[in-house]
């Protein structure tokens, strides 16, 4: 009896562990997040990110907090590295074709894969390749 209640308090254990400190990492939308809804701690870090097909990162301190200077704009950038990249999106070609002609590419093609009597001229018999 003494072995199954030590078996059975080392899973209570395993699980009591396994469950502790368990907290759900809120979802939240980007666009509805301010930074200071994120950042209240002198020296704190974030990392932002944006346009995933052509990334750009910053990297954002926290160095201190201060009250509001009326005279200033804001959001204000006390200190940068580096180039500011300007990224403009290439205009998107015109269409060039009309289409009539997409559907005579969609017909060639059809055709192509229909065309059974030209598969069998690369198919040949395997007693003809034996010595």
């Amino acid at each position: 009896m003494q072995d199954e209640e030590d078996i059975n308090s080392g899973d209570q254990e395993e699980d009591d562990r396994r469950n502790y400190n368990t907290k759900k990492i809120p979802v939240i939308e980007m666009e509805k997040v301010r930074i200071k809804d994120v950042i209240d701690d002198p020296h704190q870090r974030l990392i932002y990110e944006y346009n995933f097909l052509n990334p750009v990162t910053f990297f954002i301190e926290l160095t201190r907090i201060l009250e509001a200077d009326t005279t200033l704009s804001y959001p204000l950038c006390s200190k940068s590295k580096g180039d500011f990249i300007l990224f403009t999106p290439s205009p998107l070609p015109p269409d060039e074709m009309d289409e009539e002609q997409d559907i005579a590419m969609l017909s060639e093609f059809d055709d192509i894969l229909n065309n059974d009597e030209q598969d069998e001229d690369f198919i040949e018999p395997i007693d003809d390749m034996l010595p």
